[in-house]
């Protein structure tokens, strides 16, 4: 059976383009997904307003399951008093409880992980809590594992070396042995697929790491423009990973399919690219 995730990332909502977030849903409605993943910053800055217009905007795309998790932007910056109270506050009013340590969510032959990579004692960088992971992740039995966090585990430029997830490298060495396929992040608004073992040749059987842009905020990196990822997964003998990125096209106004990467996952287990589209 196959399995087609929408994956958005860091609409900051609150810095909303009003004609992008109109190109996602047509291009919603348009891809059928089986599932809507939204890693982090849904918010500009943690706003009750801003959560609200992100939560009509996610039931605005169709009649389709949908999870959330939330990024260091929906933990309230200035309010002191409620980041150090009830930090999460915002986001467990319009997406529900938090997933901690893990929430499972399955469609299909997948199971998604929900994870929060966004401890509020940080103001930027992410962290997790391995200890408690180790002792909690959900049994699982779904032919596909999916994890979904909101800081990058790897990333194109050597500039966002910095913003890489505390202690990415145990994480993953988690996760391979753990039989994660896949591990959907954002935070540097820099779409990038690639799979572990680039980065992390020795961690186990290799996960395919895709990084979302940030899907309708003006808060978009040069040359960059608002973007998502559409990755459809098959299960099976000799299981398939297609991940795409769809690109908004300023003069057309509406998203474009830019590029695509095919992974196939080995019979003893872990990922390679097996084409370029």
């Amino acid at each position: 059976m196959s399995v087609r995730l929408l994956h958005l990332s860091d609409p900051h909502f609150g810095t909303e383009r009003g004609e992008v977030v109109a190109a996602v849903r047509e291009a919603a409605v348009r891809l059928a997904p089986d599932m809507i993943v939204l890693s982090g910053d849904i918010t500009q800055r943690a706003r009750d307003a801003q959560f609200a217009a992100a939560a009509g905007f996610m039931a605005s795309l169709g009649d389709v399951a949908s999870l959330a998790v939330p990024g260091n932007h929906d933990i309230p910056l200035f309010n002191l008093p409620l980041r150090l109270l009830d930090p999460y506050r915002g986001f467990r009013a319009h997406f529900g409880a938090l997933p901690l340590p893990a929430a499972s969510r399955r469609v299909g032959d997948v199971e998604l992980l929900s994870l929060v990579s966004c401890p509020p004692s940080r103001h930027k960088n992410g962290e997790l809590d391995l200890a408690g992971l180790a002792a909690a992740l959900p049994g699982g039995g779904a032919p596909l594992r999916a994890v979904v966090l909101h800081h990058p585990l790897d990333c194109r430029l050597a500039q966002d070396e910095h913003n890489l997830l505390r202690g990415a490298d145990e994480a993953v060495r988690m996760f391979c042995a753990w039989g994660v396929d896949l591990v959907l992040g954002g935070h540097i608004h820099d779409p990038y697929v690639s799979t572990s073992a680039a980065r992390y040749p020795a961690a186990g059987a290799p996960a395919v790491l895709a990084l979302a842009g940030t899907c309708v905020s003006h808060r978009t990196r040069r040359g960059i423009p608002n973007s998502f990822n559409l990755i459809c997964l098959e299960a099976g003998p000799s299981a398939t990973m297609l991940v795409e990125r769809h690109d908004y096209d300023e003069g057309a106004r509406q998203f474009r399919l830019a590029a695509s990467l095919r992974f196939m996952r080995a019979e003893q287990g872990g990922w390679s690219e097996f084409a370029a589209l």
